[in-house]
């Protein structure tokens, strides 16, 4: 338990922050110059190499999908510098960067991340989403002041959320200040988390509101409205 969550956790703080940095990612499909086209919604569809754990996400067009294959090498390996027994480095070798977005300018930012439960040992299951989620919320620390948390738990359909939201300064980029908001959920096979940096409301809304289909529920919304009441600090 201690390494799933201890890995996951570093893992999410060290792509999470890359995100943050232009020069560090390749853009895969950058705006094209000229008049601007309609914003629509795009959809990410995630499944894993079984296909028992799989879902989709969407997001508006306007949004960049950034290559961050060309970074993963010197993440994986600070990762595995910093784990300490055999079991972290390996969950650190499986964890999947499944996805990430940065809106038009480049302030902020949407990532998804996936670890499956083949390599981590001991086993989990939804009792312990509170405590790893926890334990990736807390790995971001290692990048951002993070201050006035709140933390909520709810379900979409099937699968049971523990999300938490909070005010965050970058470490290495003072001037940049975000809402932090991460959102953790158990699919068959594997652990998935949403990490996003917004720096206004409408990036928050992005985040929350990309409908989100898990293992064939229907989709709504990733983030409800209610979820920051259920869940006293």
């Amino acid at each position: 338990m201690r390494s799933f969550a201890l890995v996951a956790a570093l893992l999410c703080a060290s792509v999470s922050l890359l995100a943050q940095i232009p020069e560090h990612a390749a853009v895969a499909n950058p705006s094209a110059s000229g008049d601007a086209a309609p914003v629509t919604s795009k959809t990410f569809e995630f499944k894993d190499d079984a296909g028992l754990s799989y879902f989709s996400y969407t997001y508006p067009s306007n949004w960049e999908v950034v290559d961050a294959k060309p970074v993963m090498p010197a993440v994986r390996q600070k990762v595995e510098e910093d784990a300490t027994s055999d079991s972290e480095k390996i969950a650190a070798e499986c964890t999947q960067l499944a996805l990430v977005l940065r809106e038009p300018t480049l302030k902020s930012s949407i990532v998804v991340v996936a670890l499956p439960f083949a390599c981590v040992a001991p086993a989990v299951n939804e009792s312990d989403l509170p405590a790893v989620a926890a334990g990736v919320a807390q790995g971001i620390k290692k990048g951002f002041d993070v201050s006035n948390p709140v933390y909520g738990a709810y379900k979409l359909g099937k699968h049971s959320f523990w999300a938490e939201r909070a005010q965050a300064t970058s470490k290495n980029h003072p001037e940049l200040t975000f809402t932090l908001e991460t959102a953790c959920t158990m699919l068959k096979k594997a652990m998935v988390c949403w990490m996003g940096f917004a720096r206004n409301q409408d990036a928050l809304s992005v985040l929350e509101g990309g409908q989100t289909s898990l293992e064939s529920d229907p989709p709504s919304s990733l983030v409800p409205s209610t979820a920051f009441k259920s869940i006293p600090k």
